[in-house]
């Protein structure tokens, strides 16, 4: 076997084994909707996170959210999104 192929299958099995795993986990996390308290009013907020995006970047050891969608929007669509870090990721 060469050194490329060596190289190939390790990737490979790095992926499988490693991030796959914790992709899938964050997406099956996330890709439900979420009740929060929205920090501008104190009230509860139904919000969307990306699974896709939050998925993607635990998988690479980034560790990002990002809202898709809130029962706010669109009239506070502008809004800073604290809520973001009521979730533990």
């Amino acid at each position: 076997m060469d050194t490329l192929a060596a190289l190939g299958a390790i990737a490979t099995i790095g992926v499988a084994y490693v991030l796959l795993p914790v992709g899938l986990s964050v997406f099956a996390e996330f890709s439900k909707p979420n009740e929060v308290i929205c920090p501008e009013n104190g009230e509860p907020a139904h919000v969307a996170v990306d699974a896709t995006y939050a998925a993607i970047t635990s998988a690479v050891g980034m560790n990002r959210l990002r809202l898709d969608g809130c029962s706010r929007w669109p009239e506070r669509g502008a809004c800073n999104r604290g809520c973001l870090s009521q979730f533990a990721h």
